[in-house]
């Protein structure tokens, strides 16, 4: 096969768009697989290999892992009436679309009057990129969006877990990264050739932040002019990097995108929430489990090999002043947003 998928004229318009409502139900996601921390955990998975996904398109494909895929998550009220839950309302899309992967929303429920928001981040492998350009051959998209709901709800439910248990200490995760309000699942038709099917899709709720992520205020051209500013914010999503480790969980993709800023850059208050837990290992939660590692924050922090990913953020000196560089992380490392203890 070419570069392309297949042409696939009976996929729908991505439906997550503002406006659009969600009849969920809690929903038991499945325990966290794929990957070597969680080896022997098996997920849905249509076929055997990618010869065969090659011969349908991403539509079709999808109706396929309907006939024979048992290993899913469940609702975690099964005898309950439809419609027990409200339903979640669309306000607008922070990541969407056909190829997108995980759809990212803002919602709130149709029920409350003050329309609080939340952010539903939703894995419909049906708007997943079905061609994988790394490996030049259609993926297994079912697969795939099962296996991010499965880490990522994982993450969350053991870091709510730990907070629960810390909330007063001063091992407290609070705030480092978005508070989690559950899983859920609702049901979606799909028509083809005249015949209706029944795809149930997971999603996750979340706190919803005001604020930006560290990639978009470098691609606006919003990074910090001061030099403290940009040293000392990075030092701070390193420590709530870091304490959200402590926790129990590694985040495995730690960079300007997944770095959200809430808050004065350079205030003692700047608050630094980690998110995007998909391809996290949850020590609790793998095949060999492992005591979350106690890493020298300021010794990490000032090790530029580790950092490369924030040059666009960093100032040059990072990079090249080694005495420079450890002097300044040490001081701003202690200026304020939190202290990681131990």
């Amino acid at each position: 096969m070419g570069s392309e998928s297949p042409v696939d004229d009976e996929k729908p318009p991505c439906p997550y768009t503002t406006g659009f409502k969600i009849a969920v139900e809690p929903y038991t996601p499945l325990p966290p697989f794929g990957g070597s921390a969680y080896r022997g955990v098996s997920g849905p998975k249509a076929f055997e290999c990618h010869v065969d996904i090659q011969e349908y398109s991403q539509t079709r494909f999808c109706i396929k892992c309907l006939e024979g895929n048992k290993s899913q998550g469940s609702s975690s009220l099964p005898e309950e009436p439809a419609g027990l839950w409200p339903s979640l309302v669309i306000d607008s899309v922070i990541r969407g679309g056909d190829g997108a992967g995980a759809q990212v929303v803002a919602c709130h429920w149709d029920n409350d009057p003050n329309a609080v928001r939340y952010v539903a981040k939703i894995y419909d492998p049906l708007y997943y990129n079905y061609w994988g350009s790394d490996v030049g051959l259609l993926t297994d998209v079912v697969w795939g969006a099962a296996r991010d709901h499965s880490v990522e709800a994982a993450a969350y439910e053991d870091l709510e877990a730990y907070e629960a248990d810390h909330k007063n200490g001063t091992e407290s995760i609070r705030g480092c990264c978005p508070q989690y309000f559950g899983s859920f699942s609702f049901n979606i038709k799909l028509v083809v050739d005249g015949i209706t099917y029944t795809r149930t899709v997971p999603l996750i709720l979340m706190e919803h932040l005001d604020g930006s992520t560290m990639r978009k205020l470098i691609d606006s051209n919003l990074v910090p002019a001061s030099d403290d500013a940009r040293v000392y914010s990075y030092a701070c999503a390193i420590k709530s990097y870091l304490k959200v480790m402590r926790a129990g969980v590694s985040q495995g993709d730690f960079s300007p995108r997944n770095i959200f800023f809430i808050g004065d850059i350079e205030s003692p208050s700047l608050r630094v929430v980690i998110f995007d837990f998909n391809t996290a290992r949850v020590f609790s939660r793998m095949s060999l489990r492992m005591t979350p590692p106690r890493t020298d924050g300021v010794a990490w922090a000032a090790e530029p090999d580790s950092q490369r990913v924030f040059q666009d953020w960093l100032p040059n000196w990072f990079y090249t002043d080694e005495d420079k560089r450890k002097s300044e992380v040490t001081r701003l490392w202690y200026q304020g947003c939190g202290e990681i203890q131990g």
